[in-house]
């Protein structure tokens, strides 16, 4: 059950984001009018839904798993192809190439580069959003591992387990003293 929630939401964050970018991508900011469409202008956009796309891959795939990224990118991909196609008056949000008009190429790159850009995180290693990656994180310790703090602790009821180093012993050996 919490699994298909999971599934579910990440299908509709791929929609949202997915729907949100389509509709800014060809957003430019500078000397640009519509009726004089020689491509002058930067591209914000474009720049702001490839940078949304990657920080909320990046981050359903560290907070929530694989399979919510796989939903988010299949809802993202969707949402992507039906603002390709177009409605029954020939309007479309993402520009057919051919067309020769400038933000055709924001389509583009919007569809292509972030295709690359979610298969790209789909591939990071696991490892990148492990907690235990980094060292410890406050969580529970293992029985018999050291904490942060260098301490011991035995999982069992929370006993404390402390270390004192021997000082007749040069090796650096730990007797272990359950109080």
């Amino acid at each position: 059950m919490r699994t298909a929630i999971r599934i579910l939401l990440g299908l509709v964050a791929g929609v949202l984001i997915g729907a949100f970018g389509t509709a800014i991508h060809r957003t430019l900011i500078g000397n640009f009018t519509l009726h004089d469409a020689v491509g002058r202008g930067f591209p914000v956009g474009l720049l702001v839904a490839l940078a949304l796309l990657v920080s909320a891959g990046l981050f359903i795939r560290a907070a929530a798993g694989f399979n919510m990224f796989a939903a988010f990118g299949i809802g993202w991909i969707l949402m992507v192809w039906l603002f390709s196609i177009p409605n029954h008056g020939g309007d479309v949000l993402i520009v057919d190439p051919r067309e020769s008009i400038p933000w055709a190429v924001a389509g583009l790159i919007w569809t292509y580069l972030g295709t690359l850009l979610l298969v790209i995180i789909a591939l990071l290693p696991l490892r990148w959003f492990s907690p235990k990656a980094g060292g410890h994180t406050g969580g529970a310790v293992p029985d018999g591992a050291a904490g942060p703090d260098g301490v011991s602790r035995h999982s069992a009821l929370g006993a404390l387990v402390t270390q004192t180093q021997n000082p007749e012993n040069r090796d650096g050996a730990v007797e272990v003293s359950r109080d």
